[in-house]
Formats: structure tokens, C-alpha cells, sequence
């Protein structure tokens, strides 16, 4: 299941600061969920098992480590009832009252106000405090995994395994939002993937330019 990207997040993405290699990254301790345990983001491999998310579902899935991009870049804080994330403002987090990927910064602007985080309970929707906290230069880390719900947990916090930069061939909806080729989409009920036709995202299922995946 693939959730689109916000346009913003490719700009942000584009203009950060510092590290080439890595553009929207989780910085060096945050844990990791995996088969085995918390562990901090640095400490991972390529190959390891880490855990991914299927957001509908609500619930985690096996998945595995297949890239690691790597720089030094300001950073921001969510902060929540047990502890905090630090990470780049354009780092992509899911948002669960609207069910897209958008930017961390949208909610140190009071765009958003929640999260999607791993509880005693379960994955439940959780209410976050967020801020630049000084905006700290941190080492930070970016991972992608093989599952195609393009996920995993950060703090507990579902957070998107790609770069903008990494997410392949972009295009954007008549929307605003931004998809990689191939990604999930639907049209009157029919599954589909997008297609970039130039810079336009256009969903196989119908030939039309559609709004979001499923």
C-alpha cells in the first residue's frame, strides 16, 4: 500500500541543509522496532529485519533493510507521553486523521496534531508536541525496506523509509500531491498503479489523473 508524498516534502527535501546523501532522515539513537527488539537507528544494517507498518490494518509486518543513506542536518523534536523523535523537518510521517505521508514540519506549524505510534495497546493514533528545539545538528539516518507499505517505526512513530530523492520517478496529481512511479492508485472503485505521463501522475485504471492511493 503506497501513500503519496505532499509536494511540499519534495521542495523541503531538495533545499535541506547539509548531507548529500540523505535528504529527509531520523537522527543517530532513535530505536528501531524490530523482530528482536529497540535498537538504536545507527546500529542497523542492510539485510537486518525491522518492522514495518500497514497503516489500514493498523498492524506490523515483516520487512528487511535494503539501503542506508547517511548525513549531518538540523533537526526537530516530536515529543509524546513517553518519550521523543528527533528528525528532519521534511522527514515523512504519517498523519492518521488524514492518511497521507506529510512532512514533520507541518506539525511544528500547527498544520497536524498527531501521530501514528506503537502503544502497550497496539498502533493507536496519539497527540504529539512539536518543535525545533533549538533545530540541533544531529548525524542522521535514512532507511529503506522491502515491504511495499514503505514504512517503518522510529520511537514507535510510523514514519515513511524513503527520500524524496529516492523514491524513484516523481509526478504529481491534480492535486498538488507528489507520487513515485508505480505506486497504488485507485479510479471508481478499480486498483491501479500511477503512471508519470511527463511531470503529470496518471492512474492505469483509468487514464485519469486521480487524487490518492488506496
Amino acid at each position: 500500500m503506497a501513500y503519496p508524498f505532499s509536494s511540499r516534502l519534495l521542495l523541503a527535501g531538495l533545499l535541506g541543509l547539509g548531507g548529500t546523501a540523505c535528504t529527509s532522515c531520523i537522527a543517530r539513537g532513535a530505536r528501531v522496532s524490530t523482530p528482536n527488539g529497540l535498537r538504536p537507528i545507527e546500529s542497523i544494517a542492510i539485510g537486518d529485519a525491522i518492522h514495518g507498518v500497514d497503516v489500514e490494518a493498523r498492524s506490523l509486518v515483516a520487512t528487511t533493510v535494503t539501503a542506508i543513506r547517511t548525513a549531518t542536518r538540523e533537526t526537530m523534536r516530536f515529543t509524546f507521553g513517553d518519550g521523543a523523535l528527533r528528525l528532519t523537518t521534511d522527514h515523512p510521517v504519517f498523519c492518521p486523521d488524514e492518511g497521507v505521508y506529510a512532512p514533520a514540519g507541518d506539525w511544528v506549524l500547527g498544520k497536524r496534531a498527531a501521530l501514528l505510534r506503537r502503544t502497550d495497546a497496539g498502533l493507536a493514533r496519539v497527540l504529539v508536541e512539536a518543535d525545533l528545539a533549538g533545530a540541533e545538528v544531529h548525524d542522521v539516518f535514512d532507511l529503506t525496506v522491502a515491504s511495499p507499505h514503505h514504512s517503518f517505526l522510529a520511537e514507535g512513530v510510523v514514519v515513511h523509509n524513503k527520500s524524496p530523492l529516492d523514491a524513484g520517478v516523481l509526478c504529481t496529481d491534480s492535486t498538488g500531491l507528489t507520487h513515485a512511479e508505480g505506486d497504488s492508485c485507485t479510479c471508481e472503485g478499480a486498483l491501479g498503479r500511477y503512471v508519470c505521463e511527463g511531470a503529470v501522475a496518471v492512474c492505469s485504471a483509468c487514464g485519469g489523473t486521480v487524487d490518492g492511493g488506496p
